[in-house]
């Protein structure tokens, strides 16, 4: 998950052009993301499933949990800066989360899970997905397993447990064989490996920066559109600022306002123009596929939320945006960042598209770029740690910046733990032997909000098979 403002810097990058500033762009860069993230959220908490206008949720009893035998599973909720609200699972038990926390679009190859066989049980999670709630109604799954009296709230919790036990390895720990318990014995019992096909992102433009001469045919670019979209239905257009006579065109050099998935995207300066530079955006409704994974960041800090997957197909509305830089002559440089989880960092790429070397140092390594080469270069960082890697010009001055958090593993790989939520009031009796979940080891899936409180208490108390208890629990309802 990446970030655009400054926190712990552990690699700086320090850039010596050997050009002039007006070859770099003359302006001060600013931040940017090290890959594209697609559509934006905030967690909110756990779903209402019920229709109750209550967040709907399950203590569950576990084994292999690191933190304790018990915790709080069920359907949650990420709205997106847009307003949509996704629907979405946790695949990463060890990692608490918490209303407010921010979310973007991650990727399969550089979050989850580790392990010889993480594209097993990453098909796998996602079989389940697509066979399950709230993919699958209630009503289709009672009959389907044959569970008569299966509930929204129990459909939800044993979908998540069934989850964990392929992302997290932890298994739901009950003795009898209760709605919960039989529908993710079939869950886990019948998942498949056989499709294990990443869900593509919602909207991306790549790369996210491109340098060129002003000459160039057909332009500046090119700038690569990808979309979960069906046909040419993403406007795209430059934004407010691009110098005046300034174009958006096609690989073919004609004007394109609609574009689609894979259409490529050229910058044509105004005859004459010797620098400058635009911003091509992309906008509009695509699809995200059951599956797509969520990296977040805790509110206020730069450090890892717990990973969330997209529980459902879903239509969204997104955006998304790349640089195009031109110069006459002088270096021209342009630079990515991508996070390299088998290489332990962020790899940024320097490509110089002008007439003359760039010159520079990252990490404390110094390079040179010669006129149409790209320079390649692995920034180390610790897992979970926040970043800001720099590139500064002759005069120290940012260039362009790339920040964020490196969340390649879940905590369960890691040793990192979540916190978790303290019931407000004790748990009602139930004529069980088996302790009710309660208590500082419920592991925190859902988050709390300080305002609203997770709490327990108050719940129905449901007695399953062998004595396993699960608690209802809720958050209250906006006042």
């Amino acid at each position: 998950m990446f970030r655009t403002h400054d926190r712990k810097i552990v690699g700086r990058v320090s850039a010596i052009a050997a050009a002039s500033a007006l070859a770099l762009g003359g302006t001060l860069a600013l931040a940017g993301p090290a890959h594209a993230e697609g559509v934006k959220g905030e967690f909110k908490g756990f779903a209402d499933v019920t229709g109750d206008n209550k967040e709907d949720s399950l203590g569950l009893f576990v084994k292999g949990y690191k933190h304790g035998d018990k915790v709080v599973a069920g359907l949650m909720d990420l709205k997106l800066e847009t307003g949509e609200t996704l629907k979405v699972y946790c695949v990463d038990i060890e990692t608490g989360t918490e209303g407010g926390n921010k979310y973007a679009e991650g990727e399969w190859g550089t979050t989850w899970p580790s392990g010889a066989d993480a594209a097993e049980r990453r098909a796998k999670i996602k079989w389940i997905l697509l066979n399950s709630f709230p993919t699958v109604s209630v009503d289709t799954l009672k009959t389907k397993v044959g569970i008569e009296g299966l509930d929204a709230q129990e459909a939800a919790a044993a979908t998540q447990a069934a989850i964990w036990h392929f992302s997290d390895k932890i298994d739901l720990n009950d003795a009898g064989k209760g709605d919960v318990t039989k529908l993710y014995d079939h869950l886990v019992k019948s998942a498949t490996a056989t499709d294990n096909n990443e869900p593509k992102i919602s909207l991306e433009l790549t790369p996210e920066e491109q340098s060129g001469s002003p000459a160039a045919t057909p332009g500046v670019g090119p700038f690569t559109v990808k979309t979960n979209a069906e046909g040419k239905v993403i406007e795209a257009d430059l934004k407010a600022g691009a110098p005046a006579g300034t174009t958006l065109v096609g690989k073919d050099g004609k004007a394109v306002t609609k574009v689609g998935n894979g259409d490529e995207l050229y910058v044509k300066p105004a005859a004459g123009s010797e620098t400058g530079e635009a911003t091509v955006e992309v906008s509009g409704k695509s699809k995200l596929d059951a599956g797509r994974i969520f990296n977040g960041t805790k509110k206020g800090t730069s450090q890892a939320s717990q990973k969330l997957i997209l529980a459902e197909h879903q239509t969204v509305t997104a955006k998304a945006d790349a640089k195009a830089k031109w110069a006459a002559k002088g270096a021209l440089p342009a630079f990515t960042a991508k996070q390299i989880c088998a290489e332990g960092g962020v790899e940024v790429t320097t490509k110089n598209n002008g007439d003359m070397p760039f010159e520079f140092t990252l990490d404390n390594k110094k390079s040179t770029v010669k006129p149409g080469d790209t320079a390649k270069q692995v920034v180390k960082i610790e897992e979970d740690q926040a970043y800001t890697i720099k590139i500064l010009g002759p005069d120290n001055k940012t260039l362009k910046e790339f920040s964020g958090v490196l969340d390649c593993k879940t905590a369960s790989t890691t040793g990192g733990g979540g916190s978790t939520p303290t019931p407000s009031a004790p748990a009602p009796s139930a004529p069980a032997p088996a302790p009710a979940p309660s208590g500082p080891s419920l592991a925190e899936t859902g988050g709390s909000d300080s305002s609203s409180g997770l709490y327990l208490g108050g719940g129905a108390v449901l007695l399953l098979g062998g004595g396993l208890v699960f608690f209802v629990m809720r958050r209250r309802a906006a006042q």
